[in-house]
């Protein structure tokens, strides 16, 4: 297998659909591979760049809570199908830097900003942002965004995946094996040492029927997973910056999550 492969995406897939590398098994453990949604029906095929050689163990290039979850949901070969939203019209949310050359302009009280940097206590939920209450415009769906990756490592340390299930669509599968993983943590005695997210930038895009496709930057800090015993299990050394994309749909006066992938 050479050192540089390329994954090509199909038209359509089915909500169980295990990516091929052309002349080898399919081993990966890159995050630029869609887990959640494919593209478009219409669309013309692409191409994926995939690093190796590195096998679903652990991956020991990429790390991080979000590629754990990923690599799980690759081991087991599925991927859920998630809606396609309509052509969007981007809107940014009221996250980016300020021009140097103007004043801030005068508004309401901004959400608190969600940064942690590496000593942030892991097992004390992230603050419930007022957009979580609505309305469904693009600028409170980049900010839920940003809740639901300020919240993974709170799941992981804590067990606690009420808050979790309460935002999971039945159709999530990233969801789902977040919660799955977070409950196997509990349940063996491990712990969660580290691991805590700064978000940055975020913006979303509104779609049609209350559809909203957001992203988040953000940087994961160093972690480690203990066992029971103390021995450690899984040590990510190094803080990983990536790219969350996360399918929201605003439904019944709530926000459901419909798939989750990263870049």
């Amino acid at each position: 297998m050479t050192h540089e492969q390329s994954v090509r995406l199909p038209r359509r897939r089915s909500s169980c659909w295990r990516p091929q590398l052309a002349g080898d098994e399919a081993v990966l453990t890159s995050l630029l591979i869609v887990v959640e949604r494919g593209p478009a029906p219409d669309a013309e095929p692409v191409s994926r760049s995939v690093s190796g050689p590195v096998s679903f163990a652990l991956m020991s290039r990429a790390t991080g809570w979000f590629v754990l979850v990923i690599a799980v949901l690759l081991a087991a070969g599925c991927a859920a199908r998630a809606p396609q939203p309509a052509k969007a019209v981007t809107a940014s949310a009221p996250t980016a830097a300020p021009s140097r050359t103007s004043s801030p302009t005068p508004g309401p009280t901004p959400e608190p900003v969600m940064t942690s940097g590496p000593d942030k206590d892991v097992t004390v939920p992230p603050s419930r942002p007022a957009a979580l209450e609505g309305p469904a415009t693009v600028e409170n769906a980049a900010l839920v965004a940003k809740y639901v990756v300020q919240l993974l490592p709170y799941v992981m340390a804590s067990g606690d995946t009420a808050q979790w299930e309460d935002l999971s669509g039945p159709d999530c599968t990233f969801c789902a094996s977040a919660r799955d993983l977070a409950a196997e943590v509990a349940t063996k005695g491990e712990r969660i040492i580290g691991g805590a997210i700064d978000v940055g930038l975020g913006h979303a895009s509104a779609a049609e029927d209350g559809v909203f496709a957001a992203s988040v930057d953000f940087v994961e800090h160093p972690s480690r997973r203990l066992a029971a015993d103390g021995s450690v299990l899984k040590d990510d050394p190094d803080a990983t910056a990536m790219r969350a994309h996360i399918d929201l749909r605003w439904s019944a006066g709530a926000w459901v999550v419909q798939g989750v992938w990263t870049d």
